[in-house]
């Protein structure tokens, strides 16, 4: 987390819920998701992103894609988050 995004995270409040592959757009990642119970963080923009934000899972931004609400929506109905994003 740290590395990635800039975040400095407690570890017993860190918990991973999923781990998915994207092969869109002639590439393949991985994308990691995470639950974080209490965000005390300090984000940095990190070297691979373009940007980075803190929002409530029922206020995300308008620009939210489909693909990162149906996940978010898997995570709040207690679903696992695996396969393909």
């Amino acid at each position: 987390m740290r590395e990635e995004l800039g975040l400095s995270i407690h570890e017993a409040n860190l918990r991973q819920v999923g781990v998915l592959q994207n092969a869109t757009e002639g590439k393949r990642d991985t994308i990691a998701v995470f639950h974080v119970q209490k965000p005390d963080v300090v984000i940095r923009q990190g070297i691979e992103l373009a940007a980075v934000d803190m929002f409530d899972v029922h206020a995300l931004p308008q620009e939210t894609s489909p693909a990162t609400q149906r996940r978010l929506r898997e995570f709040r109905e207690g679903r696992s988050l695996s396969g393909s994003w």
